[in-house]
């Protein structure tokens, strides 16, 4: 485990589960570090295993598929690692949360509710002691959020899934095109929020804080509001946070004891909006971008839509 970690480890986890192609001298001048110093503290935590290595997310709606989550419990209060090593067979599996208290949070791809509960009696054959408690769906049905993606898009997607902080020089030099073009294609997809740059964390290589995870469920209706507080609330504790679906958010949250987990949990009790919570202790995540892969892979070589032109 990590000695010595402190509060700027934890700021420096935050602004690259944020955007983990962050240059160390950008992450310096927010936090009040030099650059080297904020360089020297991520090989630190890499070589500690707190990062594991980095992530590439794309925006789920642009490739036609969407994020299911399953809450499962086992009678026997343990995990097999055997058993969460033959999740990888399957072809959708994305990521896993153990957890200390031998519960799993199940992360899935799917193109529809139908293939999420095919998914589910899927996963339940392989870990037959564990029983489903609680579904999380992040469907995402508005079609105009969707963005037709170029062929180039979808080359740096794929090139990026495999090194997500490969410098523009680099990955202009893998697609054969200018660094200008590929630059300008690729702030586009970062800030039309197409892809995502993260982190790969493995909580229980964290000493000296208790990592959690939240997961909320807010009222449709005072969704924004209840968002904008819930960050609020956790700005100075929280790693990272993600929106599921059209009412749920999904926070990292890293606190020095229980007693701030006691309270954390009382005022998310009291916020109104927030309909229920889901808070577990993970011990050890597992990762699989294979799911995402084929999805980009797929589109890519899925033929172009003929324009047709019509003239009267």
């Amino acid at each position: 485990m990590i000695q010595d970690m402190d509060q700027h480890d934890i700021q420096i986890l935050t602004q690259l589960s944020q955007n983990a192609r962050l240059s160390s001298e950008k992450i310096g001048r927010s936090i009040g570090l030099t650059g080297n110093a904020v360089a020297n503290r991520i090989k630190k935590l890499v070589r500690e295993g707190v990062i594991e290595g980095f992530r590439m997310i794309p925006k789920f709606e642009n490739l036609e598929i969407s994020t299911y989550a399953f809450y499962l419990e086992n009678k026997r209060h343990s995990v097999m690692c055997g058993k969460i090593e033959e999740l990888f067979d399957l072809p959708y599996f994305y990521t896993a949360i153990v957890c200390i208290e031998g519960s799993l949070l199940v992360f899935t791809l799917a193109n529809s509710i139908k293939q999420a509960q095919i998914q589910e009696r899927q996963i339940l054959s392989i870990l037959n002691e564990f029983e489903v408690k609680r579904r999380f769906h992040a469907e995402y049905t508005s079609i105009e959020n969707r963005r037709t993606l170029t062929r180039l898009d979808l080359r740096i997607m794929l090139t990026l899934l495999e090194e997500p902080r490969l410098p523009v020089s680099e990955l202009s030099k893998k697609l054969g095109v200018s660094a200008r073009t590929v630059n300008r294609r690729l702030s586009k997809l970062i800030e039309g929020r197409d892809v995502k740059f993260t982190l790969k964390l493995q909580p229980s290589k964290i000493k000296d804080f208790i990592p959690y995870y939240l997961f909320v469920n807010l009222g449709r209706s005072s969704y924004n509001g209840t968002k904008i507080k819930l960050i609020e609330r956790f700005k100075d504790y929280s790693i990272w946070y993600a929106n599921f679906g059209e009412d749920k958010l999904m926070l990292s949250v890293c606190r020095r004891d229980l007693s701030e987990i006691e309270r954390d949990l009382k005022a998310v009790e009291r916020m109104v909006g927030c309909e229920n919570y889901l808070s577990i202790f993970p011990s050890k995540i597992v990762y699989n971008d294979a799911p995402v892969k084929s999805a980009l892979q797929a589109l890519y070589e899925k033929p172009p839509i003929r324009q047709i032109s019509v003239s009267g």
